[in-house]
């Protein structure tokens, strides 16, 4: 207690040390190595505590400075050995110096022993190096692998270790075969021969200094996998020593525990070799003579802290109550309370407490751990009391605790008592400048957090708190450097990067600052980040460059250019940074300091655009109510309106000049009725009365380039020579012979443009030829006839009309049916006109729109075709001829008046094209968007764009895989680009702030479906209150969005977990990354999600299968998303399957059989059986995966015959394919169960025969079992089934029994 620390377990004899250090100190002045054995003592009294004493460090302190003087070289021993063997003296001169090394090792003073086991090595002519060679490190091994292997070179002529035979412990019995056997990694590394030279045979002093090497690594590297690793080749060369001693033995035997205990392939081995080094140490043999030799030269622990380190391993494996036995033995109060907590029996940890203080009511101990326990802060004032107020685990429990409180100054004082007591307890110094800074000291809570780090120098937090410190008190340097110190500890805090640059900043160091911001930018995905500092960065940047400019006109030399160097790098760097923050959206401010950026550079078009935003970003209902947002808007109005007027100097042209005049005439107006007083309304006023002055100016030059610009031929519909951009935007209007109310029907359908006109595309065809054909069970077929009788159709006797959907056979032969059917309108009954249907033509059959007549739809669309010119194809002729492309007039006439199916495939060919190409294009301008000037971005995107000589092969596959491809759901054209542009957004993002990654496309989807269904929810849940449940379902895409849709109303708190019914999907793909990980953390079962897979679709496989590594590279190259993206670099896939899989698998004429299922129609779980959770889930992930890439998309997208409307593709997928098939497996189970249970009754009926009335014990006794096993295996519905008609025949048999009776 007086050395500041408690004991660390119970011991025994402690008098011994006390007898021990009287004895040296009387005769430390007449004997040289009394010193030495102090030090011993006072070391071996330091690891009985379980703190750090500092009243025992300043004694160590002075003692092992004593020992050196004396024994500290090898000079002066000689002077008190005279005659003794120099190898001797030489390994004296080297145990002083690693014992001073241990010392020091464990205060923490890390240099200081290193200096220590140098000198140490240099005096026992020892050199140690790592290398590798090719070895064996598990006993299964086939090929030899490069290993770690330590070198060392012995120069020392003679080693003692032969003198003291019987300390020796041979290597090949230091193991049993059982530890052998524990696990199939070896002990040491088998090297192939003439491979490893090995250590070669080392003495006990050289030895020990090895294994001092692991504390040296253990401190100096980080603590990972790779630390244990670099201590490997140090303890496996000990370990490979023939002959060792005991001590050194055991303490290489502890540091492999340490290190094996990490990896789960030797963990039992190191519990098992942990055993039998504590049982070794209390067997009879060696002696204690044998054992004390060398015993100083390692960092051996007590046997009651080695007893300890042993129950911490059996609490780390699970084995609670073997720890909870060995830590009661040694009073070890607060583990056997942590144990029982963990076994959830806090009251038995009480109720020991108080026992032992029944027998040990002055022990301080046990009050601290009582009040840990029941978290009553008079326990610690107890403890407090019977120690005589030398309690430091009281005061500090007490400190904590009025912390909590928020007794800031109180809890202050208390760690300063504390502390005052040990002054080398490493958190005690941080929480007292914790405490300190919270009641204001500051002066008190710097000293406290410089103690702290001078303990521990790699407390990065109180670094950053004595940098924040200096940052109030303006002392920048200071700061500067303490957070330079921090950031080596916390380099992930974007908080203290941040602190950083607006330190280096305020010290001039712009580039520091620069670098900082950076670092904020990629740690917060472009979040966060300080306009102010960036502004003055850009303030100081524009400074030397006006600096420079003078410098250049005045004539200044080497200075000079140095000074620009440093501005250009500068003005590079907060360039870099102004981008990548425009790129994620930045605020109004950033766009005003990058269009700065671009004035500086001299691009003033792109200045201009940066300054449209800035100012744009001002614009709202608010501006004209908020003065300083008026101020802003219009500084920066005033700015752009000053580079039109720049640019339209530079370029001569009008444009820019009444760009700025609109502008400024439009905000004076706007402004002249509340912002009139201010002085950026006048300046705006000064500025339009100049602009004014300087456009009459030139009024004349203007005049005649816009009668230039007027003496141009204008573009009509009818001109062969207009553009294709006039031609095919022109209003519906333009079409010859369309009447004004046709032209408003066509409007109103949202056909305003020729354009949109020629893009709504023929949902199919139909083709007379079908009526030639063989007509079977099931395929989908396409009729056209005349209407002969109609009733509850659309449709009058007379007309002519398409009828489309799968064919049934029915019950007479010969007769068919269509149950599920599309109907649409060819010919009405007074239309003569039979041309349409001319046997051999494909006729197109268009999806409807909003009522409008198919007739008026085709004869417009024929109308705009006959007029339209043949150049108006934005495409070049080389492109077309290259890819086999059709031009755009003859894919217009092929999709919509094909003479036959192979001219529509083309012309399908050529729209698929255009589609990908301008969804490429919009990419790539997503892209480039804020990079570079318009002129280098025009140039950039004709290399990307044209440059197809090398580059086609992508989209000449990608168009080859569409060849065939037939959509009957209405879903072509430029109408599917929507769709398209939600699958294509697949990259990955953070969904709701949770721990779970989606796809980007389906999750900004979902939030707009979520927006439009919020306020049916919220009316649904008032009407029908706590009764109200929610069920969302969906197919393909829709699935997808049901799920996300349903997890956003329960984590939004929307809607409560009991009114969510579980999400039922079909064919829909996964698009989440830890699905399951998501709906454990929601308290959601794993069946909330049940998706019903077809048993070949490919949708669902889209994004869970593997890719290949080479497209997973490709992925992150093109989106740094990906690069961190946790199922595509753990499992190759983008998205993996969560809740429960379902698979369906459709009759065998529908869809042939999977080859991994049984044959036959049916609803498969994938579930394991194994009763470990971790290994089940295991197994059903892989067997999720196997079922997922067979076959793999690419099989089936390779395969011709899976494209069109007969395709596998559209089969597999289709949502009717997915009702049928549901339908199918429901009609086979309740077929099942009627057999089964026809099957029951006829077995009960079976028992149930009764002959001339002898068997009627029988039959009741097989009633009484059936009737057991009937309650045994809970099939209480069978009970109606069967007892209803055994109830009516015993009451037959009885009233025919009566009836008997009475005749008699």
């Amino acid at each position: 207690m007086s050395t500041g620390s408690d004991l660390l377990a119970s011991f025994s004899n402690l008098e011994y040390i006390v007898f021990a250090k009287l004895l040296l100190l009387r005769i430390r002045d007449y004997f040289p190595t009394s010193s030495l054995w102090l030090a011993r003592v006072l070391l071996v009294q330091q690891k009985l505590l379980d703190g750090l004493s500092s009243i025992l460090f300043e004694k160590l302190k002075e003692v092992v400075t004593e020992t050196l003087g004396h024994l500290g070289d090898l000079k002066k021993v000689k002077m008190y050995w005279m005659g003794t063997d120099e190898s001797v003296l030489s390994d004296i001169v080297s145990m002083v110096h690693l014992e001073s090394g241990i010392i020091d090792f464990r205060y923490g003073h890390v240099d200081s022993s290193k200096l220590h086991f140098e000198l140490a090595e240099k005096a026992s002519r020892l050199s140690l190096s790592v290398s590798g060679a090719m070895g064996f490190r598990t006993v299964h091994q086939v090929d030899p692998k490069a290993q770690l292997c330590l070198l060392a070179g012995n120069s020392s002529s003679k080693s003692e270790i032969s003198e003291v035979n019987s300390s020796v412990v041979r290597k090949n019995q230091s193991h049993d075969h059982q530890v052998h056997e524990a696990s199939d990694v070896l002990l040491t590394p088998r090297f192939l021969e003439h491979e490893n030279e090995g250590s070669g045979s080392l003495n006990p002093v050289q030895q020990a200094l090895v294994l001092a090497q692991c504390l040296l690594i253990e401190k100096n590297t980080p603590h990972d996998e790779m630390q244990r690793w670099d201590m490997a080749p140090y303890i496996e060369a000990i370990d490979s020593q023939s002959l060792l001693l005991f001590t050194i033995k055991c303490f290489c035997d502890l540091l492999r525990i340490r290190w094996e205990k990490t990896r789960g392939r030797t963990k039992e081995r190191a519990l098992l070799m942990m055993d039998k080094l504590v049982q070794g140490v209390y067997e009879p043999e060696p002696k204690v003579v044998e054992r004390i030799c060398y015993c100083f030269g390692v960092d051996l622990p007590t046997i009651p802290s080695l007893r300890k380190e042993y129950a911490d391993l059996l609490v780390s494996c699970g084995l609670i109550g073997e720890a909870v036995k060995i830590y009661e033995n040694l009073e070890l109060w607060d583990n056997v309370i942590f144990c029982y907590r963990l076994l959830e029996k806090k009251a038995a940890s009480v109720e020991l407490i108080n026992t032992r203080l029944l027998e040990r009511p002055n022990d301080p101990r046990l009050w601290c751990s009582l009040g840990d326990v029941t978290n009553n802060d008079s326990c610690y004032e107890k403890a407090l009391e019977v120690s005589e107020n030398k309690s430091v685990r009281a005061k500090r429990s007490l400190a904590r605790s009025a912390y909590n409180r928020g007794e800031y100054e109180k809890s202050k004082l208390l760690w300063e008592s504390a502390m005052g007591l040990n002054s080398l307890y490493r958190d005690g110094w941080f929480a007292l400048g914790a405490a300190a800074l919270k009641a204001r000291d500051l002066e008190k809570a710097l000293d406290a957090f410089t103690r702290a780090v001078q303990i521990d120098p790699d407390n990065g937090e109180a670094w950053n708190n004595i940098a924040c410190l200096h940052m109030t008190k303006k002392r920048n340097k200071e700061a500067l450097i303490a957070f330079k110190e921090a950031l080596k500890f916390k380099r992930e805090s974007w908080q203290m990067w941040e602190n950083y640059s607006q330190v280096a900043v305020d010290s001039g160091n712009f580039s520091l600052a620069l670098e900082a911001t950076q670092k904020v930018l990629s740690l917060t995905n472009n979040k966060r980040y300080d306009v102010k500092l960036l502004d003055d960065i850009m303030l100081e940047i524009e400074g030397k460059n006006n600096d420079h400019v003078d410098s250049v006109v005045n004539g200044v030399g080497e200075l000079g250019l140095e000074i620009s160097r440093e501005t250009e790098q500068l003005t590079d760097m907060i360039g870099k940074i102004l981008q990548q923050i425009a790129k994620s959206g930045g605020s109004g401010e950033i766009w005003g300091l990058f269009a700065r950026w671009h004035k500086l550079k001299g691009d003033l078009l792109m200045c201009s655009e940066a300054l449209l935003k800035h100012v744009r970003s001002y614009q709202g209902s608010e501006l004209w109510k908020d003065e300083e947002r008026f101020k802003k808007f219009a500084r920066a109005s005033l700015e752009l309106c000053k580079v039109y007027m720049e640019i339209g100097s530079i370029n001569g042209g009008r444009k820019e000049f009444s760009a700025a005049e609109m502008h400024l005439k439009s905000t004076i107006k706007q402004a002249a009725s509340r912002f009139s007083e201010t002085e950026e309304f006048m300046e705006l006023e000064v500025f339009l009365e100049k602009l004014q002055a300087v456009l009459q100016a030139n009024s004349h030059q203007f005049t005649l380039s816009n009668n230039k610009e007027k003496s141009e031929p204008q573009c009509g519909v009818d001109d062969p020579t207009a553009p294709f951009v006039l031609i095919l935007d022109k209003s519906i209007c333009c079409v010859p012979a369309l009447s004004k109310k046709k032209c408003s029907q066509l409007e109103n359908c949202g056909f305003h443009t020729i354009r949109k006109l020629l893009s709504h595309f023929p949902r199919t065809y139909a083709d007379l030829q079908n009526a030639q054909i063989t007509i079977n069970d099931g395929p989908y077929l396409i009729f056209i006839g005349k209407v002969i009788s109609s009733r509850g159709i659309k449709a009058s006797s007379g007309d002519i009309v398409c009828v489309s959907g799968k064919v049934r056979s029915m019950r007479t032969k010969d007769h068919y049916e269509i149950r599920e059917y599309s109907l649409d309108l060819i010919r009405d009954d007074d239309d003569d006109d039979e041309s349409a249907c001319a046997e051999g033509r494909p006729y197109p059959i268009y999806p409807s729109e909003g009522g409008l007549n198919p007739k008026l739809l085709g004869d417009t669309i024929t109308s705009v075709l006959d007029t339209l010119p043949p150049d108006i194809d934005p495409i070049p002729k080389n492109i077309l001829q290259m890819f086999g492309l059709t031009s755009l007039r003859d894919a217009y006439i092929g999709i919509h008046w094909p003479t036959n199916f192979s001219e529509a495939d083309l012309a399908r060919k050529r729209i698929i094209f255009d589609e990908f190409f301008y969804l490429q294009l919009g990419r790539l301008y997503q892209l480039l968007e804020g990079l570079g000037t318009r002129i280098e971005k025009d140039g950039l995107l004709d290399k990307s764009l044209w440059k197809t000589e090398d580059n086609n092969h992508g989209i000449q596959d990608l168009n080859e895989e569409d060849d065939n491809c037939e959509n009957d759901d209405g879903d072509q054209g430029s109408e599917s680009i929507a769709s398209w542009q939600a699958n294509l957004l697949f990259e990955p993002m953070q969904f709701e702030a949770m721990d779970a990654i989606v796809h980007r496309g389906i999750y900004e989807a979902a939030k707009v479906v979520y927006e439009e269904m919020l306020p049916y929810v919220h009316d649904h849940l008032q009407c029908h209150g706590n009764r109200a449940t929610i069920s969302l379902t969906g197919h393909s895409l829709g699935g997808s969005l049901s799920l996300l849709v349903n997890l956003m109303l329960l984590i939004r708190g929307q809607v409560h977990l009991s009114s969510l019914l579980p999400v039922v999907t079909f064919g829909a793909p996964w698009v989440m990354c830890g699905g399951d990980r998501l709906l454990q953390n929601l308290g959601l079962p794993r069946n909330h999600l049940r998706g019903i897979t077809m048993h070949r679709d490919i949708v669902p496989r889209a994004f869970s299968c593997n890719y290949p590594t080479r497209v997973a590279h490709f992925l992150k190259v093109v989106n740094g998303n990906f690069r961190n993206h946790p199922c595509l670099n753990n499992q190759n896939l983008l998205y993996a399957p969560m809740g429960e899989f379902l698979i369906l698998q459709p009759d065998a004429k529908l869809s042939p059989s999977h080859d991994l299922l049984p044959q036959g129609s049916g609803l498969y779980v994938l579930r394991s059986q194994a009763s470990d959770p971790n290994v089940a889930n295991k197994l059903t992930r892989v067997a999720q995966s196997i079922f997922l890439n067979t076959p793999h998309p690419l099989e089936i997208l390779t395969d011709r015959c899976a494209y069109g409307s007969e395709g596998a593709i559209l089969r597999d997928h289709d949502v009717d394919t997915y009702l049928i098939s549901i339908r199918k497996v429901i009609s086979q189970e309740l077929k099942r169960v009627r057999r089964m249970r026809r099957q029951q009754r006829r077995q009960f009926w079976w028992h149930m025969v009764v002959v001339n009335g002898t068997h009627v014990k029988l039959l009741l006794n097989s009633g009484r079992e059936w009737w057991r096993t009937v309650v045994a295996t809970q099939n209480m519905h069978l009970v109606v089934v069967v007892l209803v008609p055994f109830a009516r025949l015993w009451i037959i048999k009885a009233c025919n029994w009566i009836r008997f009776r009475l005749c008699m």
